[in-house]
């Protein structure tokens, strides 16, 4: 007969039994690869590799198994015959990383870990700067990190009990761990969908004008300016329309191109710009999304066929400080420039540039009606994928050409030439065929002897442009055909 005390004291045996078995199955013992993964970052460093090896050893893996396994999961590219060099050395207990490698390697990753945690980092491609700002629930602005900001990121990881200095907060700010940033990208690609409404000609024609070109061409220029935001199409040329306005003061020309950028981009606007450096306007033309001419009147004729350079500049061309070392960047801003003088335009080569529009001594741009950025953006960024043609044609490059001819200002040779000749028809009586230098003689006796070959040029450009004379080369050269003008 069984004793039912020693029937029992198996039964418990066996409960216990069971249940030590569930317990082990229900929290399963972690691997010593899973172990390394959670304390060291995943690298190629030999001293990494070689923990790897020798956690695997610990699991039983032959040196074959375990460089397998090496090469398989890490996310680098790995030479075989040097992992099977690390391995072998491993399992021999050879080459095995010291105490100090391993702290090295777990104060690089502590480092890491904080910036993550307390700092979002972004480098700002378009101001080249790199930015933070602090991760806390009431979120603040990025600004620009300097030396202040370096100093005080290493004493908050001091006082985590992290061993960091400047050194090490520049060498991490300086590396490619910090995301790029475009601030234009950044803008236009979070922008809602477009609701369809016309916008952008609706915001145009708050400046008041007789002609009804000017919202389509400024159309097209706005278009323009948010493809070179986003470089769509910058390799041929960039935004090579520049709108004029001119009017008197008061009238809102400034503000309304101020007005043109949303909030969030308004640090990249600015409306002082001189043409002093060409070095320098490259510099803006990447630093910049809208560069406003303001005043252009006071610009003078000299720097004007910069200008008309700088328009159709595709990227800009920079030298780093202390360097011979020359790079291109790209050109995000597109011109706009405001006058108060109606004679503006004094280039002799044209000015199919300038998108010229005069605002009436009685009128005054709207500056007060809020725009609505958002969409006005989300209109030009869907046109911009539609295929919408933002640049002009020969024809309407010739037609706004036409449209400036009333805002040229002749130069004084140009009108003491004028003053004394006037083009006439080969058959007409009166006709007489002069070169330059001859008109120059008649024109301005005493200072024709002391014209440049430019100054000829320029004869030559205002006989052809302005005057309007039948040329025609003969044995003495380029000639004209002029007669004496009428008072």
């Amino acid at each position: 007969m069984n004793n039912p005390n020693t029937s029992n004291k198996k039964g418990n045996a066996s409960k216990e039994a069971s249940q030590d078995a569930l317990s082990h199955t229900s929290v399963p013992q972690r691997s010593a690869l899973e172990m390394l993964k959670d304390e060291y970052e995943s690298s190629n460093s030999p001293a990494y590799l070689a923990q790897v090896a020798a956690a695997c050893q610990h699991e039983g893996q032959s040196e074959q198994e375990a460089t397998a396994f090496i090469l398989t999961e890490s996310p680098y590219e790995l030479d075989r015959e040097v992992v099977s060099a690390i391995v072998h050395d491993a399992y021999n207990g050879i080459g095995l990383p010291t105490k100090e490698q391993l702290a090295a390697q777990q104060m690089a990753r502590q480092q890491r870990e904080f910036f993550n945690r307390r700092y979002e980092f972004r480098r700002n491609e378009v101001k080249g700067v790199t930015e933070y700002r602090e991760r806390k629930k009431l979120k603040t602005s990025f600004r620009p990190v300097d030396k202040s900001v370096m100093h005080n990121i290493a004493l908050d990881a001091h006082e985590e009990g992290i061993d960091m200095w400047d050194r090490d907060v520049v060498r991490y700010i300086d590396s490619l761990r910090v995301r790029p940033y475009t601030p234009f990208d950044d803008y236009i690609y979070s922008l809602p969908r477009w609701d369809g409404r016309e916008r952008i000609e609706k915001l145009f024609a708050r400046v008041p004008s007789a002609d009804e070109r000017w919202k389509l061409y400024a159309h097209r220029w706005f278009v323009g300016m948010v493809a070179g935001w986003l470089q769509r199409g910058t390799r041929e040329h960039g935004n090579e329309l520049m709108p004029l306005l001119i009017g008197g003061q008061n009238t809102g020309k400034s503000t309304f191109c101020r007005l043109l950028l949303p909030r969030e981009l308004e640090d990249y606007y600015t409306d002082d710009v001189t043409l002093d450096s060409r070095l320098e306007v490259q510099r803006m033309l990447g630093r910049f999304g809208l560069l406003n001419l303001d005043e252009l009147d006071r610009i003078p004729d000299s720097r004007v066929p910069m200008l008309k350079n700088l328009l159709q500049l595709p990227r800009t061309t920079q030298r780093r400080a202390y360097t011979t070392q020359i790079e291109h960047r790209p050109r995000y801003a597109s011109l706009i420039g405001t006058t108060n003088s109606t004679a503006i335009l004094s280039d002799l080569t044209g000015s199919r540039r300038f998108l010229c529009v005069e605002i009436p001594d009685d009128a005054h741009i709207d500056v007060t009606t809020r725009i609505n950025h958002r969409q006005l953006y989300a209109q030009a960024y869907t046109e911009l994928k539609q295929g919408f043609r933002y640049w002009l044609t020969k024809e309407e490059e010739q037609e706004i050409a036409l449209v400036n001819a009333r805002y040229n200002q002749l130069p004084p040779l140009a009108e003491d030439i004028a003053a004394v000749f006037m083009a006439a028809q080969p058959d007409d009586p009166e006709a007489r065929w002069l070169t330059a230098k001859e008109i120059a003689l008649a024109t301005c006796p005493r200072k024709a002897q002391k014209l440049s070959n430019l100054a000829y040029k320029e004869i030559r450009t205002i006989m052809e442009k302005f005057i309007g004379s039948p040329c025609e080369k003969r044995r003495k050269g380029m000639t004209y055909c002029v007669k004496e003008a009428k008072e």
